[in-house]
């Protein structure tokens, strides 16, 4: 900021009484120099920042082709990576491949896949590769950055399996169908050997479950469906509550506590504070049902419910720590995003997408914003999308329209406006003035305080010095009243100046 430039500059040596002027004193005599720099600062600042958009999501350059069912992985680098899918026009399945660059607004063309793959999974390796796996009977492929091409596994997992990466850089690969058949089992693959480490038995049936990896390595698997053999009707589709966790020292499954709601078509996110956010689910209808998963505990905890009920959407974390759920269905398309703050369980509406979508992907591009490709707007036979659209998380200037802090530069977000600091307690009031030029001291008064919550309500400090200046309260930061202190400190260097020259 400008403000703290010219700050740095005044506090150098041979500055420090205008530095203290400008931090300190206002409107009467020597603060007068101080109050029409801050002002003018002020004045430019504001005409610098403007209003800012209200409608904060912007279409970029749209995908080659509709696609959903597709995965799209942000790649070392920080480039958008997106593979297959499917063309629901068509409903041909997807073989091609394509990076955008967020810079130039341009998507780029990469190695098409050695057959097409959709309802596949995604993993970004640790030295840099993308594994693609998931595509009815074919073998999973590995696709590498830096020279634009496939090479194949050794293992294939079937369409609605999970992989998840491992810390020591393996994957757990689990679950999944063809057709009425369910892969009861699950691997541990090695990527830098093309090897299956380990295979055997899942305790049960599991197909479109979400895994998370939790801080301490293991896995949480959470909900989905599995085939019930057990009707009198047959085979028949069942929802999920169920909740296991992987160990991946002894590669073995033990149950916890299942959730609250049966849930398919939910999404999942670790938190920084070592939780698992579930979301929504329920495909047909959706559900605003949300719930947090305690791994110390092993019990699930349900939150105050989203604004909106919502299947198929995507959940991102945010570097604040909140989550943010785009999207979905609930018997239409939904147009709907919000962010889940799990310090104070409130959960807070943002701009809405352009256009409603389920089935799509969404990734944090790092200097750009929170971007959402492809997916379909609305029911099982609607066209697949095209467009793209970025929300510029992290990108708003001062003065911009906001809702939480992190649309704001700043990270900071009050009255929906973005802001340098929340406001917190009231500075220190000011000094009392100090004694006459003559050697006659008048008596001075110290300001009030600042009231909590209003940076600039401290009252000014009175004095009845011919030649004493009055100080103004100082305003109060996030909650330490810095300002007042300085307000202090300039009346103590004020008052030592005047003993010397006496």
């Amino acid at each position: 900021m400008k403000t703290r430039s010219l700050l740095q500059q005044l506090a150098s040596p041979g500055h420090i009484p205008a530095a203290l002027c400008l931090l300190v004193l206002t409107s009467a005599g020597c603060g007068d120099e101080g109050a029409s720099a801050r002002h003018a600062l002020t004045q430019e600042a504001r005409s610098a920042q403007g209003s800012g958009p209200t409608d904060l999501w912007s279409e970029v350059a749209p995908l080659s082709a509709p696609r959903t069912l597709h995965t799209m992985t942000l790649l070392q680098d920080g480039t958008p990576f997106v593979v297959g899918g499917l063309r629901t026009d068509t409903f041909d399945w997807l073989d091609t491949t394509e990076t955008f660059d967020p810079t130039t607004d341009t998507w780029t063309p990469r190695a098409s896949l050695p057959y097409p793959f959709s309802g596949h999974e995604a993993v970004l390796l640790t030295d840099g590769r993308v594994l693609v796996s998931g595509n009815v009977d074919d073998v999973a492929q590995i696709y590498d950055p830096a020279a634009d091409a496939w090479s194949a596994t050794t293992f294939m997992i079937f369409t609605g399996g999970t992989a998840t990466l491992l810390e020591d850089g393996t994957v757990l690969v689990a679950g999944g169908f063809f057709d009425f058949d369910e892969n009861l089992s699950f691997s541990v693959y090695d990527p830098q050997t093309n090897a299956l480490l380990h295979t055997a038995p899942l305790p049960n049936g599991w197909n479109n479950a979400t895994a998370t990896r939790l801080a301490d390595g293991r896995v949480l698997m959470a909900g989905g469906w599995r085939w019930d053999y057990s009707s009198m009707d047959g085979e028949q589709q069942v929802t999920l509550a169920d909740a296991a966790l992987f160990d991946p020292v002894t590669r073995t499954w033990t149950a916890t506590a299942p959730m609250h709601l049966a849930r398919l078509g939910h999404s999942a996110v670790l938190l920084g504070d070592g939780r698992v956010l579930v979301t929504g689910g329920d495909f047909g209808t959706g559900t605003d049902s949300a719930e947090l998963y305690d791994p110390a505990a092993g019990t699930w905890t349900q939150t105050t419910p989203m604004h909106t009920a919502r299947a198929n959407h995507t959940i991102t974390l945010l570097p604040s720590g909140r989550a943010v759920v785009a999207g979905g269905y609930n018997s239409q398309g939904v147009d709907s995003v919000e962010a889940y703050d799990a310090s104070t369980d409130t959960w807070t509406e943002l701009s809405p997408l352009n256009v409603p979508r389920l089935n799509h992907r969404a990734v944090l591009v790092p200097g750009a914003g929170l971007l959402l490709a492809g997916g379909k707007s609305g029911g099982l036979f609607d066209d697949g999308l095209s467009s793209v659209e970025i929300h510029p998380f992290g990108q708003g200037i001062l003065g911009s329209t906001c809702a939480i802090g992190d649309e704001c530069e700043s990270a900071f977000c009050h009255g929906d406006v973005c802001v340098d600091s929340l406001p917190g307690t009231g500075g220190a009031g000011g000094a009392g003035g100090g004694g006459g030029d003559e050697g006659v001291g008048g008596t001075g008064q110290g300001g009030a305080g600042g009231q909590p919550g209003n940076p600039t309500s401290g009252a000014g400090g009175s004095s009845n010095d011919d030649g004493g200046c009055q100080l103004a309260a100082g305003a109060g930061t996030s909650a330490t009243g810095l300002s007042g202190w300085l307000a202090m400190a300039g009346m103590a260097w004020l008052a030592s100046r005047r003993r010397r020259q006496r």
